[in-house]
């Protein structure tokens, strides 16, 4: 049966012989082309949580001084951690005064920037070797599935991974411009150009790269080779022009203090480096080998290009060798600064967006090169070179759909882990100053040593807005949320129902309620564990609170340790530093989003904490 379908692939690709596609052809191509769009649309649609994640928050202070008319330019050119993101943010400003800061119009900007991002792609594709449609097609349909790629996902979940995408769209026009409008005079093309790669290097740190990576592309406008240094050379003085403006006031981090570290341990270094190359393609299969195929392919080209330089084959194939050493390039600079973070870190799914263009790089110059050659062959051995290579095209375009699939497991588990932190900020007017009053030492060891988010333990459920949150950072959350509301942003309800209903919806099991307090010591603590479910709904609760006394706020929320159907089971560790009195009554309650209620379990506890 197989024997069977690949003579069927092979009679419908040898019939074509590069010849013009019919019109039921061409549908079925236009759909391909559609079906990775609309995988990322369903995705973000699906998956997506409207609540300020991570570097969001430092957002909100900028959006408070335009609210107020005060913000000036260095507000938007101050560093953000190691990088400036001065175009970002202002797209971040006009996106969020346009739509009262909806976040998924910053998930769907990204998704239109990689519409451009791939459109750039295809108009060099189409401009260079497109003899043969049927490889054309294919080949530029997997480039669509690789861009838009769910190993992304936490890039087209949290908005705030714009810079990335921005970065990739000004490399590809950049190139675009240095390379096909031929009716534009060259100094006008690398103006233009150079205006792309400043945009990117004011996006994120790694957009400096993009003066260098064009190189190629600017080496190949037609010229001498006098003009073609010079004009090199001024790219390199533009990006030490940048670099130094870059630096100015910078932020720095500890991990950019030790560069020497990579010669210092250089295997895991280079483990690192490759892993980042091979991460766009394989992710999680053997990253660091398949990186270092990819390096190895890419430099053959690099060399193949360069023994035909004064042929038209070079120009065609440098706008992609552009790419590929953007990918490089962004590669190298993370493993000096970050390779002590561990290789693990190096599959972060946010550096997948960069390092695709490796893979993109490869696969395209290999097109132009079989395309080149193919002049150069016998008509028999082109169609077999041409069908193995198209049939492993369309492997490649199954197999890469198919481990795509694995990414929903992770999109669930990130809606699971930030939901909480979206009802936790619904409620924000009913959470007490206790509710941030988590000392330092409080917090355990695994949670200071975390660097991967979804494996972080939450101790309170504003936590999940940003990993390994310091009860200063929660108080920071607090007063974002505040800034929000009074500029319109968000609306948090003030006028919550406290019910306590006759039916019981949940319990506190452990410790056994009963009317005699229990004694705790200021630096003792107590575990308080039972179950809730929500009245009269199918759907599973997510917050579990806990206040004390008669009073109408919480000083603590309970974690979620299991889910069954519309049950759930949840713990609390209570530290007498969260309470203010000396003997008090502790008490659950289940949030109700839908019947906008706090819903009380059975049961209470009694504590007396006594001054030793």
């Amino acid at each position: 049966m197989l024997r069977k379908a690949l003579q069927q692939i092979k009679s419908f690709m040898g019939n074509l012989d590069g010849q013009t596609l019919s019109p039921s052809q061409n549908k079925i191509i236009f759909i391909a082309y559609l079906i990775p769009v609309a995988l990322v649309i369903w995705f973000i649609s699906k998956f997506s949580v409207d609540v300020p994640f991570n570097d969001q928050w430092a957002l909100v202070s900028l959006f408070d001084k335009i609210d107020k008319g005060s913000a000036t330019f260095g507000d938007f050119f101050a560093s953000h951690n190691e990088h400036r993101i001065l175009f970002p943010k202002a797209i971040f400003a006009l996106l969020a005064f346009t739509s009262q800061w909806n976040l998924d119009l910053e998930r769907y900007f990204n998704v239109f920037l990689v519409i451009i991002t791939f459109f750039l792609m295809y108009k060099i594709a189409e401009i260079s070797y497109n003899q043969d449609k049927l490889s054309f097609h294919l080949f530029n349909i997997l480039t669509c599935f690789l861009l838009f790629s769910l190993y992304q996902a936490s890039s087209w979940l949290f908005g705030f991974q714009l810079a990335f995408f921005l970065i990739n769209t000004c490399l590809l026009l950049a190139v675009f411009i240095l390379s096909f409008p031929k009716n534009i005079a060259p100094n006008i093309r690398l103006f233009l150009s150079a205006g792309c790669c400043f945009i990117a290097s004011f996006s994120a740190g790694h957009g400096l790269l993009t003066w260098l990576a064009v190189l190629p592309s600017v080496f190949a406008i037609e010229g001498s080779v006098k003009q073609k240094n010079f004009r090199s050379i001024f790219y390199i003085i533009l990006f030490l022009l940048c670099y130094f403006f870059y630096s100015i006031d910078s932020q720095r981090t500890k991990s950019n203090l030790d560069i020497l570290l990579f010669f210092k341990n250089l295997p895991t270094a280079l483990d690192y480096f490759f892993t980042i190359l091979g991460a766009g393609f394989s992710f999680r299969l053997i990253p660091n080998l398949t990186g270092l195929w990819l390096f190895l392919i890419f430099l053959f080209f690099n060399f193949y290009s360069l023994r035909k330089s004064r042929s038209e084959l070079f120009s065609y194939a440098a706008p992609w060798l552009s790419m590929g050493w953007f990918t490089i390039l962004f590669a190298l600079l993370l493993a000096l600064a970050r390779s002590n973070l561990g290789v693990e870190q190096a599959l972060a799914s946010r550096y997948t967006t960069p390092s695709i263009l490796l893979t993109i790089s490869c696969l395209q110059t290999g097109r132009i090169l079989m395309c080149y050659q193919s002049s150069h062959l016998e008509q028999k051995y082109y169609r077999k070179l041409r069908f193995y290579a198209l049939t492993s095209i369309v492997l490649l375009i199954l197999f890469y759909n198919s481990v795509n699939l694995a990414v929903i497991v992770y999109a669930r588990a990130w809606v699971e882990k930030v939901s909480p932190g979206k009802n936790c900020l619904e409620i924000i007017h009913y959470l007490n100053e206790s509710f941030y009053r988590t000392e330092e030492s409080t917090v355990s060891e695994s949670h200071k040593k975390c660097t991967r988010y979804m494996d972080c333990p939450i101790n309170n459920c504003l936590e999940t807005l940003i990993p390994n949150a310091t009860p200063s950072a929660l108080v920071g959350i607090r007063n974002g949320a505040f800034i929000l509301e009074r500029i319109g942003f968000r609306d948090f309800p003030k006028q919550i129902q406290f019910t306590e209903p006759t039916k019981i919806y949940g319990q506190i099991e452990q410790p056994m309620t009963t009317d005699k307090p229990i004694t705790l010591s200021r630096s003792s603590k107590i575990k308080v564990t039972g179950w809730a479910t929500l009245p009269e709904r199918s759907q599973t609760p997510e917050l579990v609170l806990l206040s004390s006394d008669g009073d109408r706020s919480f000083f603590a929320n309970a974690t979620i340790v299991n889910k069954s159907d519309n049950k759930v089971q949840w713990e609390a560790e209570i530290s007498p530093q969260s309470l203010n009195r000396e003997e008090t009554a502790i008490k659950g309650w289940v949030y109700d989003r839908e019947g906008k209620q706090f819903v009380k379990l059975n049961g209470e506890i009694k504590l007396r904490i006594s001054k030793k």
